[in-house]
């Protein structure tokens, strides 16, 4: 959630999987999330990414299969392999202490009643956490 406009830049973390499978992957199709699991990851690469907040849609948009990010930093390296640099633990790869994003895993949203849809989950979001409507 961005609360302060001078907030340029946010950071998070990319892996790649050396496979091109990743433990589940979404695709939304006529405003339906569709799960489908693929494998776990074990091997492949990792970057910080630093970037606009206003470049997030577009670097998800051009992210491919295998590729997913997360909130943590590695703390040391800005690049590096896994497992031979280091292995993806909340440990090595803690929340930043500056601006980043927040990633809701979707899991159980079967679980939710009333959560049908990705409109559905926003607002719920919202009903949350109100300051999140004027970043969704």
């Amino acid at each position: 959630m961005v609360q302060n406009r001078e907030i340029q830049q946010i950071s998070f973390t990319k892996f790649v999987d050396a496979d091109k499978k990743t433990a589940k992957a979404y695709d939304l199709a006529n405003g339906e999330l569709i799960k489908s699991v693929g494998g776990n990851f074990w091997n492949g690469s990792f970057e910080t990414i630093n970037i606009a907040y206003t470049e997030l849609p577009t670097f998800i948009e051009s992210m491919e299969a295998g590729e997913f990010i997360v909130q943590g930093i590695h703390q040391n390296l800005h690049s590096g392999n896994c497992p031979s640099d280091a292995t993806r633990t909340k440990e090595l790869f803690p929340f930043s202490s500056e601006a980043g994003v927040v990633i809701i895993d979707t899991d159980s949203l079967d679980m939710f009643d009333g959560v049908d849809s990705l409109d559905d989950l926003v607002s719920a979001l919202v009903k949350i956490e109100p300051a999140l409507k004027s970043v969704m």
